[in-house]
């Protein structure tokens, strides 16, 4: 016989267990693999789809491909999301489809790192960073899945442990999903998407929790919800929004020429003193066929600038020292590609008006160069219609006749009609415009809200690129033209008749109008009825300012129940003004100041009906409550 082995005594300390994993397998692995490998790769093709959206919204690209972008701190904040290129505080609905793509790239991964594992949710941590391009939240997302994986997290309540663990995205919420605003209700509202975001998670997390408890968490649970919350952000959005306009708000809204820092006023007095000041520089213009006194060098390289302008250049010596907000030429080239890109993308879309209107516009822009070489100051002109650009202006007339921009396309056509001898005709047109211009005027008042209200946090999506300023200066520039083509200014013979369909197309700011103004005038005999047109035209290009009001009142005097007449005394009247804003010598302002509201007081009750009585109106409005 064998000797029974002694027992062990019992000291009453239980025997340690296998070492149990940080990580914790999810109650779904224990299915067919096959199985749960296919639902977890629809899963990631659903979360590539939603991420690819997101792209698609925030950037205006389903894909970009520029990673050295990703990482720029810009990529960190969301609060330029909320407005940009789709602002919440115009498209509310922008609130539940953000809120909704949002919710998903939050719950998705959670839900996957839970009920599978934290290997299985990072390729969608990947999809969030360089897909949707929002690294931050996939950093928090990384923590986020990690801590509802770990064992610590894994107790028997799953929507406690994933509400939980959606603090990780919280915390970015909170930290980068503002706007910078002073308005406290503007503020407040751009956190909006974040906290339906929230709220969608939770819900997508509630219902793939409750149906899995019943269905012991079989795989296709998160494909099938998360892509019924995709399908319903992309049906609201068709139905609210759409590509349409969110291509319009990408390359044409935020666009306007008008807007443009590099298309506003700018002062080049500190290029040339800066220039001038340079010894490297000015022993360079001295050494070759410029002056060497500072004065006359600077007259010559200004004379040198305004030159050019009047081509759209810039002297090769300027072209180092440009600075960005100079550089309207590339500003420009950018403007037109994004105007094009959204024509030929959506010919279809009703926002196409705006989108030629801001083409067309663009292309009028155009430096004034005497204005430079009298003030050094770059300015733009728009007010002439350019012949290269009437094909615009005709395609936006033909194809939307009916668009508040089309009254600006018929003001342009009607003066090549007008220099082509086509009086009638460009009378006509100018007849319809003012008739639908009265028509579109009341729908420009600006409805009356309480400030500090919580409707002034929200607004209307641009609906035209017309303004209720533009329609009345518009409506000036309709009248004005109408009364230079009227039979009173036409004469009686044929020569009578082409003098003033050339002087129709001249271009005031132009190199040439000086001497095309005397041309006209050596041409025209003293009964002319053009004459006094002609001689209001000359005595505003005179630059000293004492000599061209002498020369205005002269034309006011001699002609003072015609059209050229009554324009000489609103110029005068302007004159006086401009001279008031600039002097210094206190009783010297008060004169002219006084002298311009009488000038332009008498053009109103003299010539009530004129169409630079409206004009004058305007001049005096702001001097009230002087």
């Amino acid at each position: 016989m064998y000797p029974l082995p002694m027992a062990e005594p019992n000291t009453g300390i239980k025997s340690p267990g296998p070492t149990k994993s940080f990580m914790t397998a999810g109650p779904t692995l224990h299915y067919s693999h096959a199985n749960v490998y296919s639902c977890w790769l629809l899963s990631i093709v659903v979360y590539a789809g939603v991420c690819l959206f997101w792209g698609r919204l925030t950037n205006g690209q389903f894909l970009v491909l520029n990673l050295l972008e990703l990482f720029h701190p810009n990529q960190w904040h969301l609060g330029q999301v909320v407005t940009e290129p789709l602002s919440i505080y115009e498209y509310p609905w922008h609130i539940a489809i953000l809120g909704t793509l949002m919710g998903i790239l939050a719950a998705a991964p959670l839900l996957t790192a839970q009920l599978m594992s934290f290997r299985f949710s990072i390729p969608m941590i990947v999809l969030a960073v360089f897909l949707a391009r929002l690294p931050m939240l996939g950093a928090f997302l990384v923590l986020s899945c990690i801590a509802v994986a770990c064992r610590p997290l894994r107790f028997r309540s799953r929507i406690i442990s994933l509400a939980l663990c959606m603090a990780g995205p919280m915390i970015y919420w909170a930290a980068f999903g503002g706007i910078r605003s002073s308005d406290p209700i503007r503020w407040g509202i751009s956190y909006t998407p974040w906290i339906y975001a929230w709220l969608i998670a939770m819900l997508i997390a509630g219902v793939v929790i409750a149906i899995g408890h019943y269905t012991r968490y079989r795989p296709g649970l998160v494909w099938l919800i998360t892509l019924a919350a995709a399908a319903a952000a992309y049906l609201t959005f068709e139905k609210t929004i759409g590509f349409d306009e969110l291509d319009f708000q990408m390359y044409v809204a935020g666009h306007n020429p008008e807007e443009q820092a590099e298309f506003h006023d700018h002062s080049l007095t500190k290029y040339l003193d800066r220039i001038l000041a340079d010894e490297m520089r000015y022993s360079y213009f001295a050494g070759y066929f410029y002056p060497s006194d500072k004065i006359d060098l600077r007259k010559k390289l200004r004379e040198e600038i305004e030159n050019l302008l009047y081509y759209n250049r810039w002297p090769q010596w300027f072209v180092g020292d440009l600075p960005e907000k100079l550089r309207y030429q590339s500003k420009r080239s950018e403007l037109l590609a994004q105007y094009n890109y959204f024509l030929e993308k959506r010919p279809t879309s009703r926002r196409v008006p705006i989108a030629l209107y801001f083409k067309a516009m663009l292309n009028e822009l155009t430096p004034d160069a005497r204005y430079f070489g009298q003030t050094e100051i770059l300015h733009f002109y728009q007010d002439y219609p350019f012949y290269e650009n009437l094909h615009i202006w005709q395609d936006l007339l033909v194809r939307f006749p009916d668009s508040p921009e089309a009254l600006e396309a018929r003001w342009r056509l009607a003066v090549h009609m007008a220099g082509q001898g086509r009086f009638k005709e460009a009378q006509d047109l100018c007849g319809v415009a003012l008739t639908l211009l009265e028509k579109e005027m009341p729908s420009f008042s600006e409805p009356a809200i309480a400030a500090g209200s919580l409707t002034t946090a929200f607004g209307r999506p641009i609906q035209t690129a017309m303004t209720r300023y533009k329609l009345q200066d518009l409506r000036t520039r309709l009248l004005m033209l109408m009364e230079l083509i009227s039979p009173a200014n036409q004469g009686g013979s044929e020569a009578e008749r082409q003098r003033l369909a050339r002087f129709v197309l001249l271009n005031p700011y132009g190199i040439q109008y000086a001497r095309q103004i005397e041309d006209l005038l050596a041409g025209a005999s003293a009964e002319d009825p053009l004459r006094d047109n002609l001689l209001a035209a000359r005595a505003r290009l005179i630059g000293d300012w004492q000599m061209r009001a002498a020369a205005l009142r002269e034309v006011w005097e001699k002609y003072p129940d015609r059209d050229g007449g009554i324009q000489a005394l609103y110029e005068l009247g302007a004159l006086r003004l401009q001279q008031w804003k600039e002097m210094k010598a206190e009783a010297a302002k008060a004169e002219l100041l006084a002298e311009a509201r009488s000038l332009l007081n008498r053009l109103i009750q003299d010539y009530p009906q004129s169409p630079y009585a409206e004009s004058a109106r305007r001049l005096l409005a702001p001097l009230a409550n002087l």
